[in-house]
């Protein structure tokens, strides 16, 4: 049976797959705060979420249920306007054991494609033992935090390049304005 897991990313030169993180939306990018107002993602999880991408040039393979009916393309223009642009694929909806885990889909997607490292940003446990480093379970009521960001960045991808002082790797101050320290560079030794 051939998975129907997507990438997008063109390998046919021998080019490889860098970072990748393994997302979960509900949970994750959207909390009860903003389900509270009836919005589907939360700014500041979105923020946090593209400080890891930015750091640590990381692509997105969307592991949530909403890639069940939607092709990498819908997807990407769901995250567009949250600024998620680097949304490469999703895993399959067809495995074919029905373990029920996530970590299996995960796991296909990358014997499949292959990556250098990634995470998986998800609210629930059902991953493989052998993920359990690259893993960060997010609190389903809060979604992620500037804490788990700075974590993957540092710990899972290994990136030791200081934040910006002033914005702290975010490239914004005030929501909008550009850092003036850093113009919204990322602060590369």
């Amino acid at each position: 049976m051939n998975l129907n897991h997507e990438c997008l990313k063109d390998l046919s030169d021998g080019n490889e797959i860098g970072n990748v993180i393994f997302l979960d939306i509900d949970g994750v990018l959207n909390n009860m705060r903003c389900m509270k107002f009836g919005e589907h993602m939360d700014i500041e999880c979105a923020r946090h979420l593209r400080r890891i991408v930015n750091h640590a040039n990381c692509d997105i393979v969307i592991s949530s249920t909403w890639r069940i009916g939607n092709s990498t393309h819908n997807l990407r223009e769901i995250f567009y306007p949250w600024g998620l642009y680097r949304i490469i694929g999703k895993t399959c909806t067809n495995f074919p054991h029905s373990t029920g885990m996530r970590g299996d889909e995960i796991k296909a997607w990358i014997d499949t494609f292959g990556c250098k490292n990634y995470l998986i940003l998800d609210d629930d446990t059902d991953m493989l033992s052998s993920q359990k480093e690259h893993f960060i379970k997010t609190d389903g009521f809060v979604g992620l935090t500037e804490e788990q960001s700075t974590y993957a960045i540092r710990n899972v991808f290994g990136v030791t390049t200081p934040f910006c002082p002033e914005c702290n790797g975010y490239g914004r101050v005030n929501d909008y304005d550009k850092c003036g320290t850093c113009n919204g560079k990322i602060l590369r030794l």
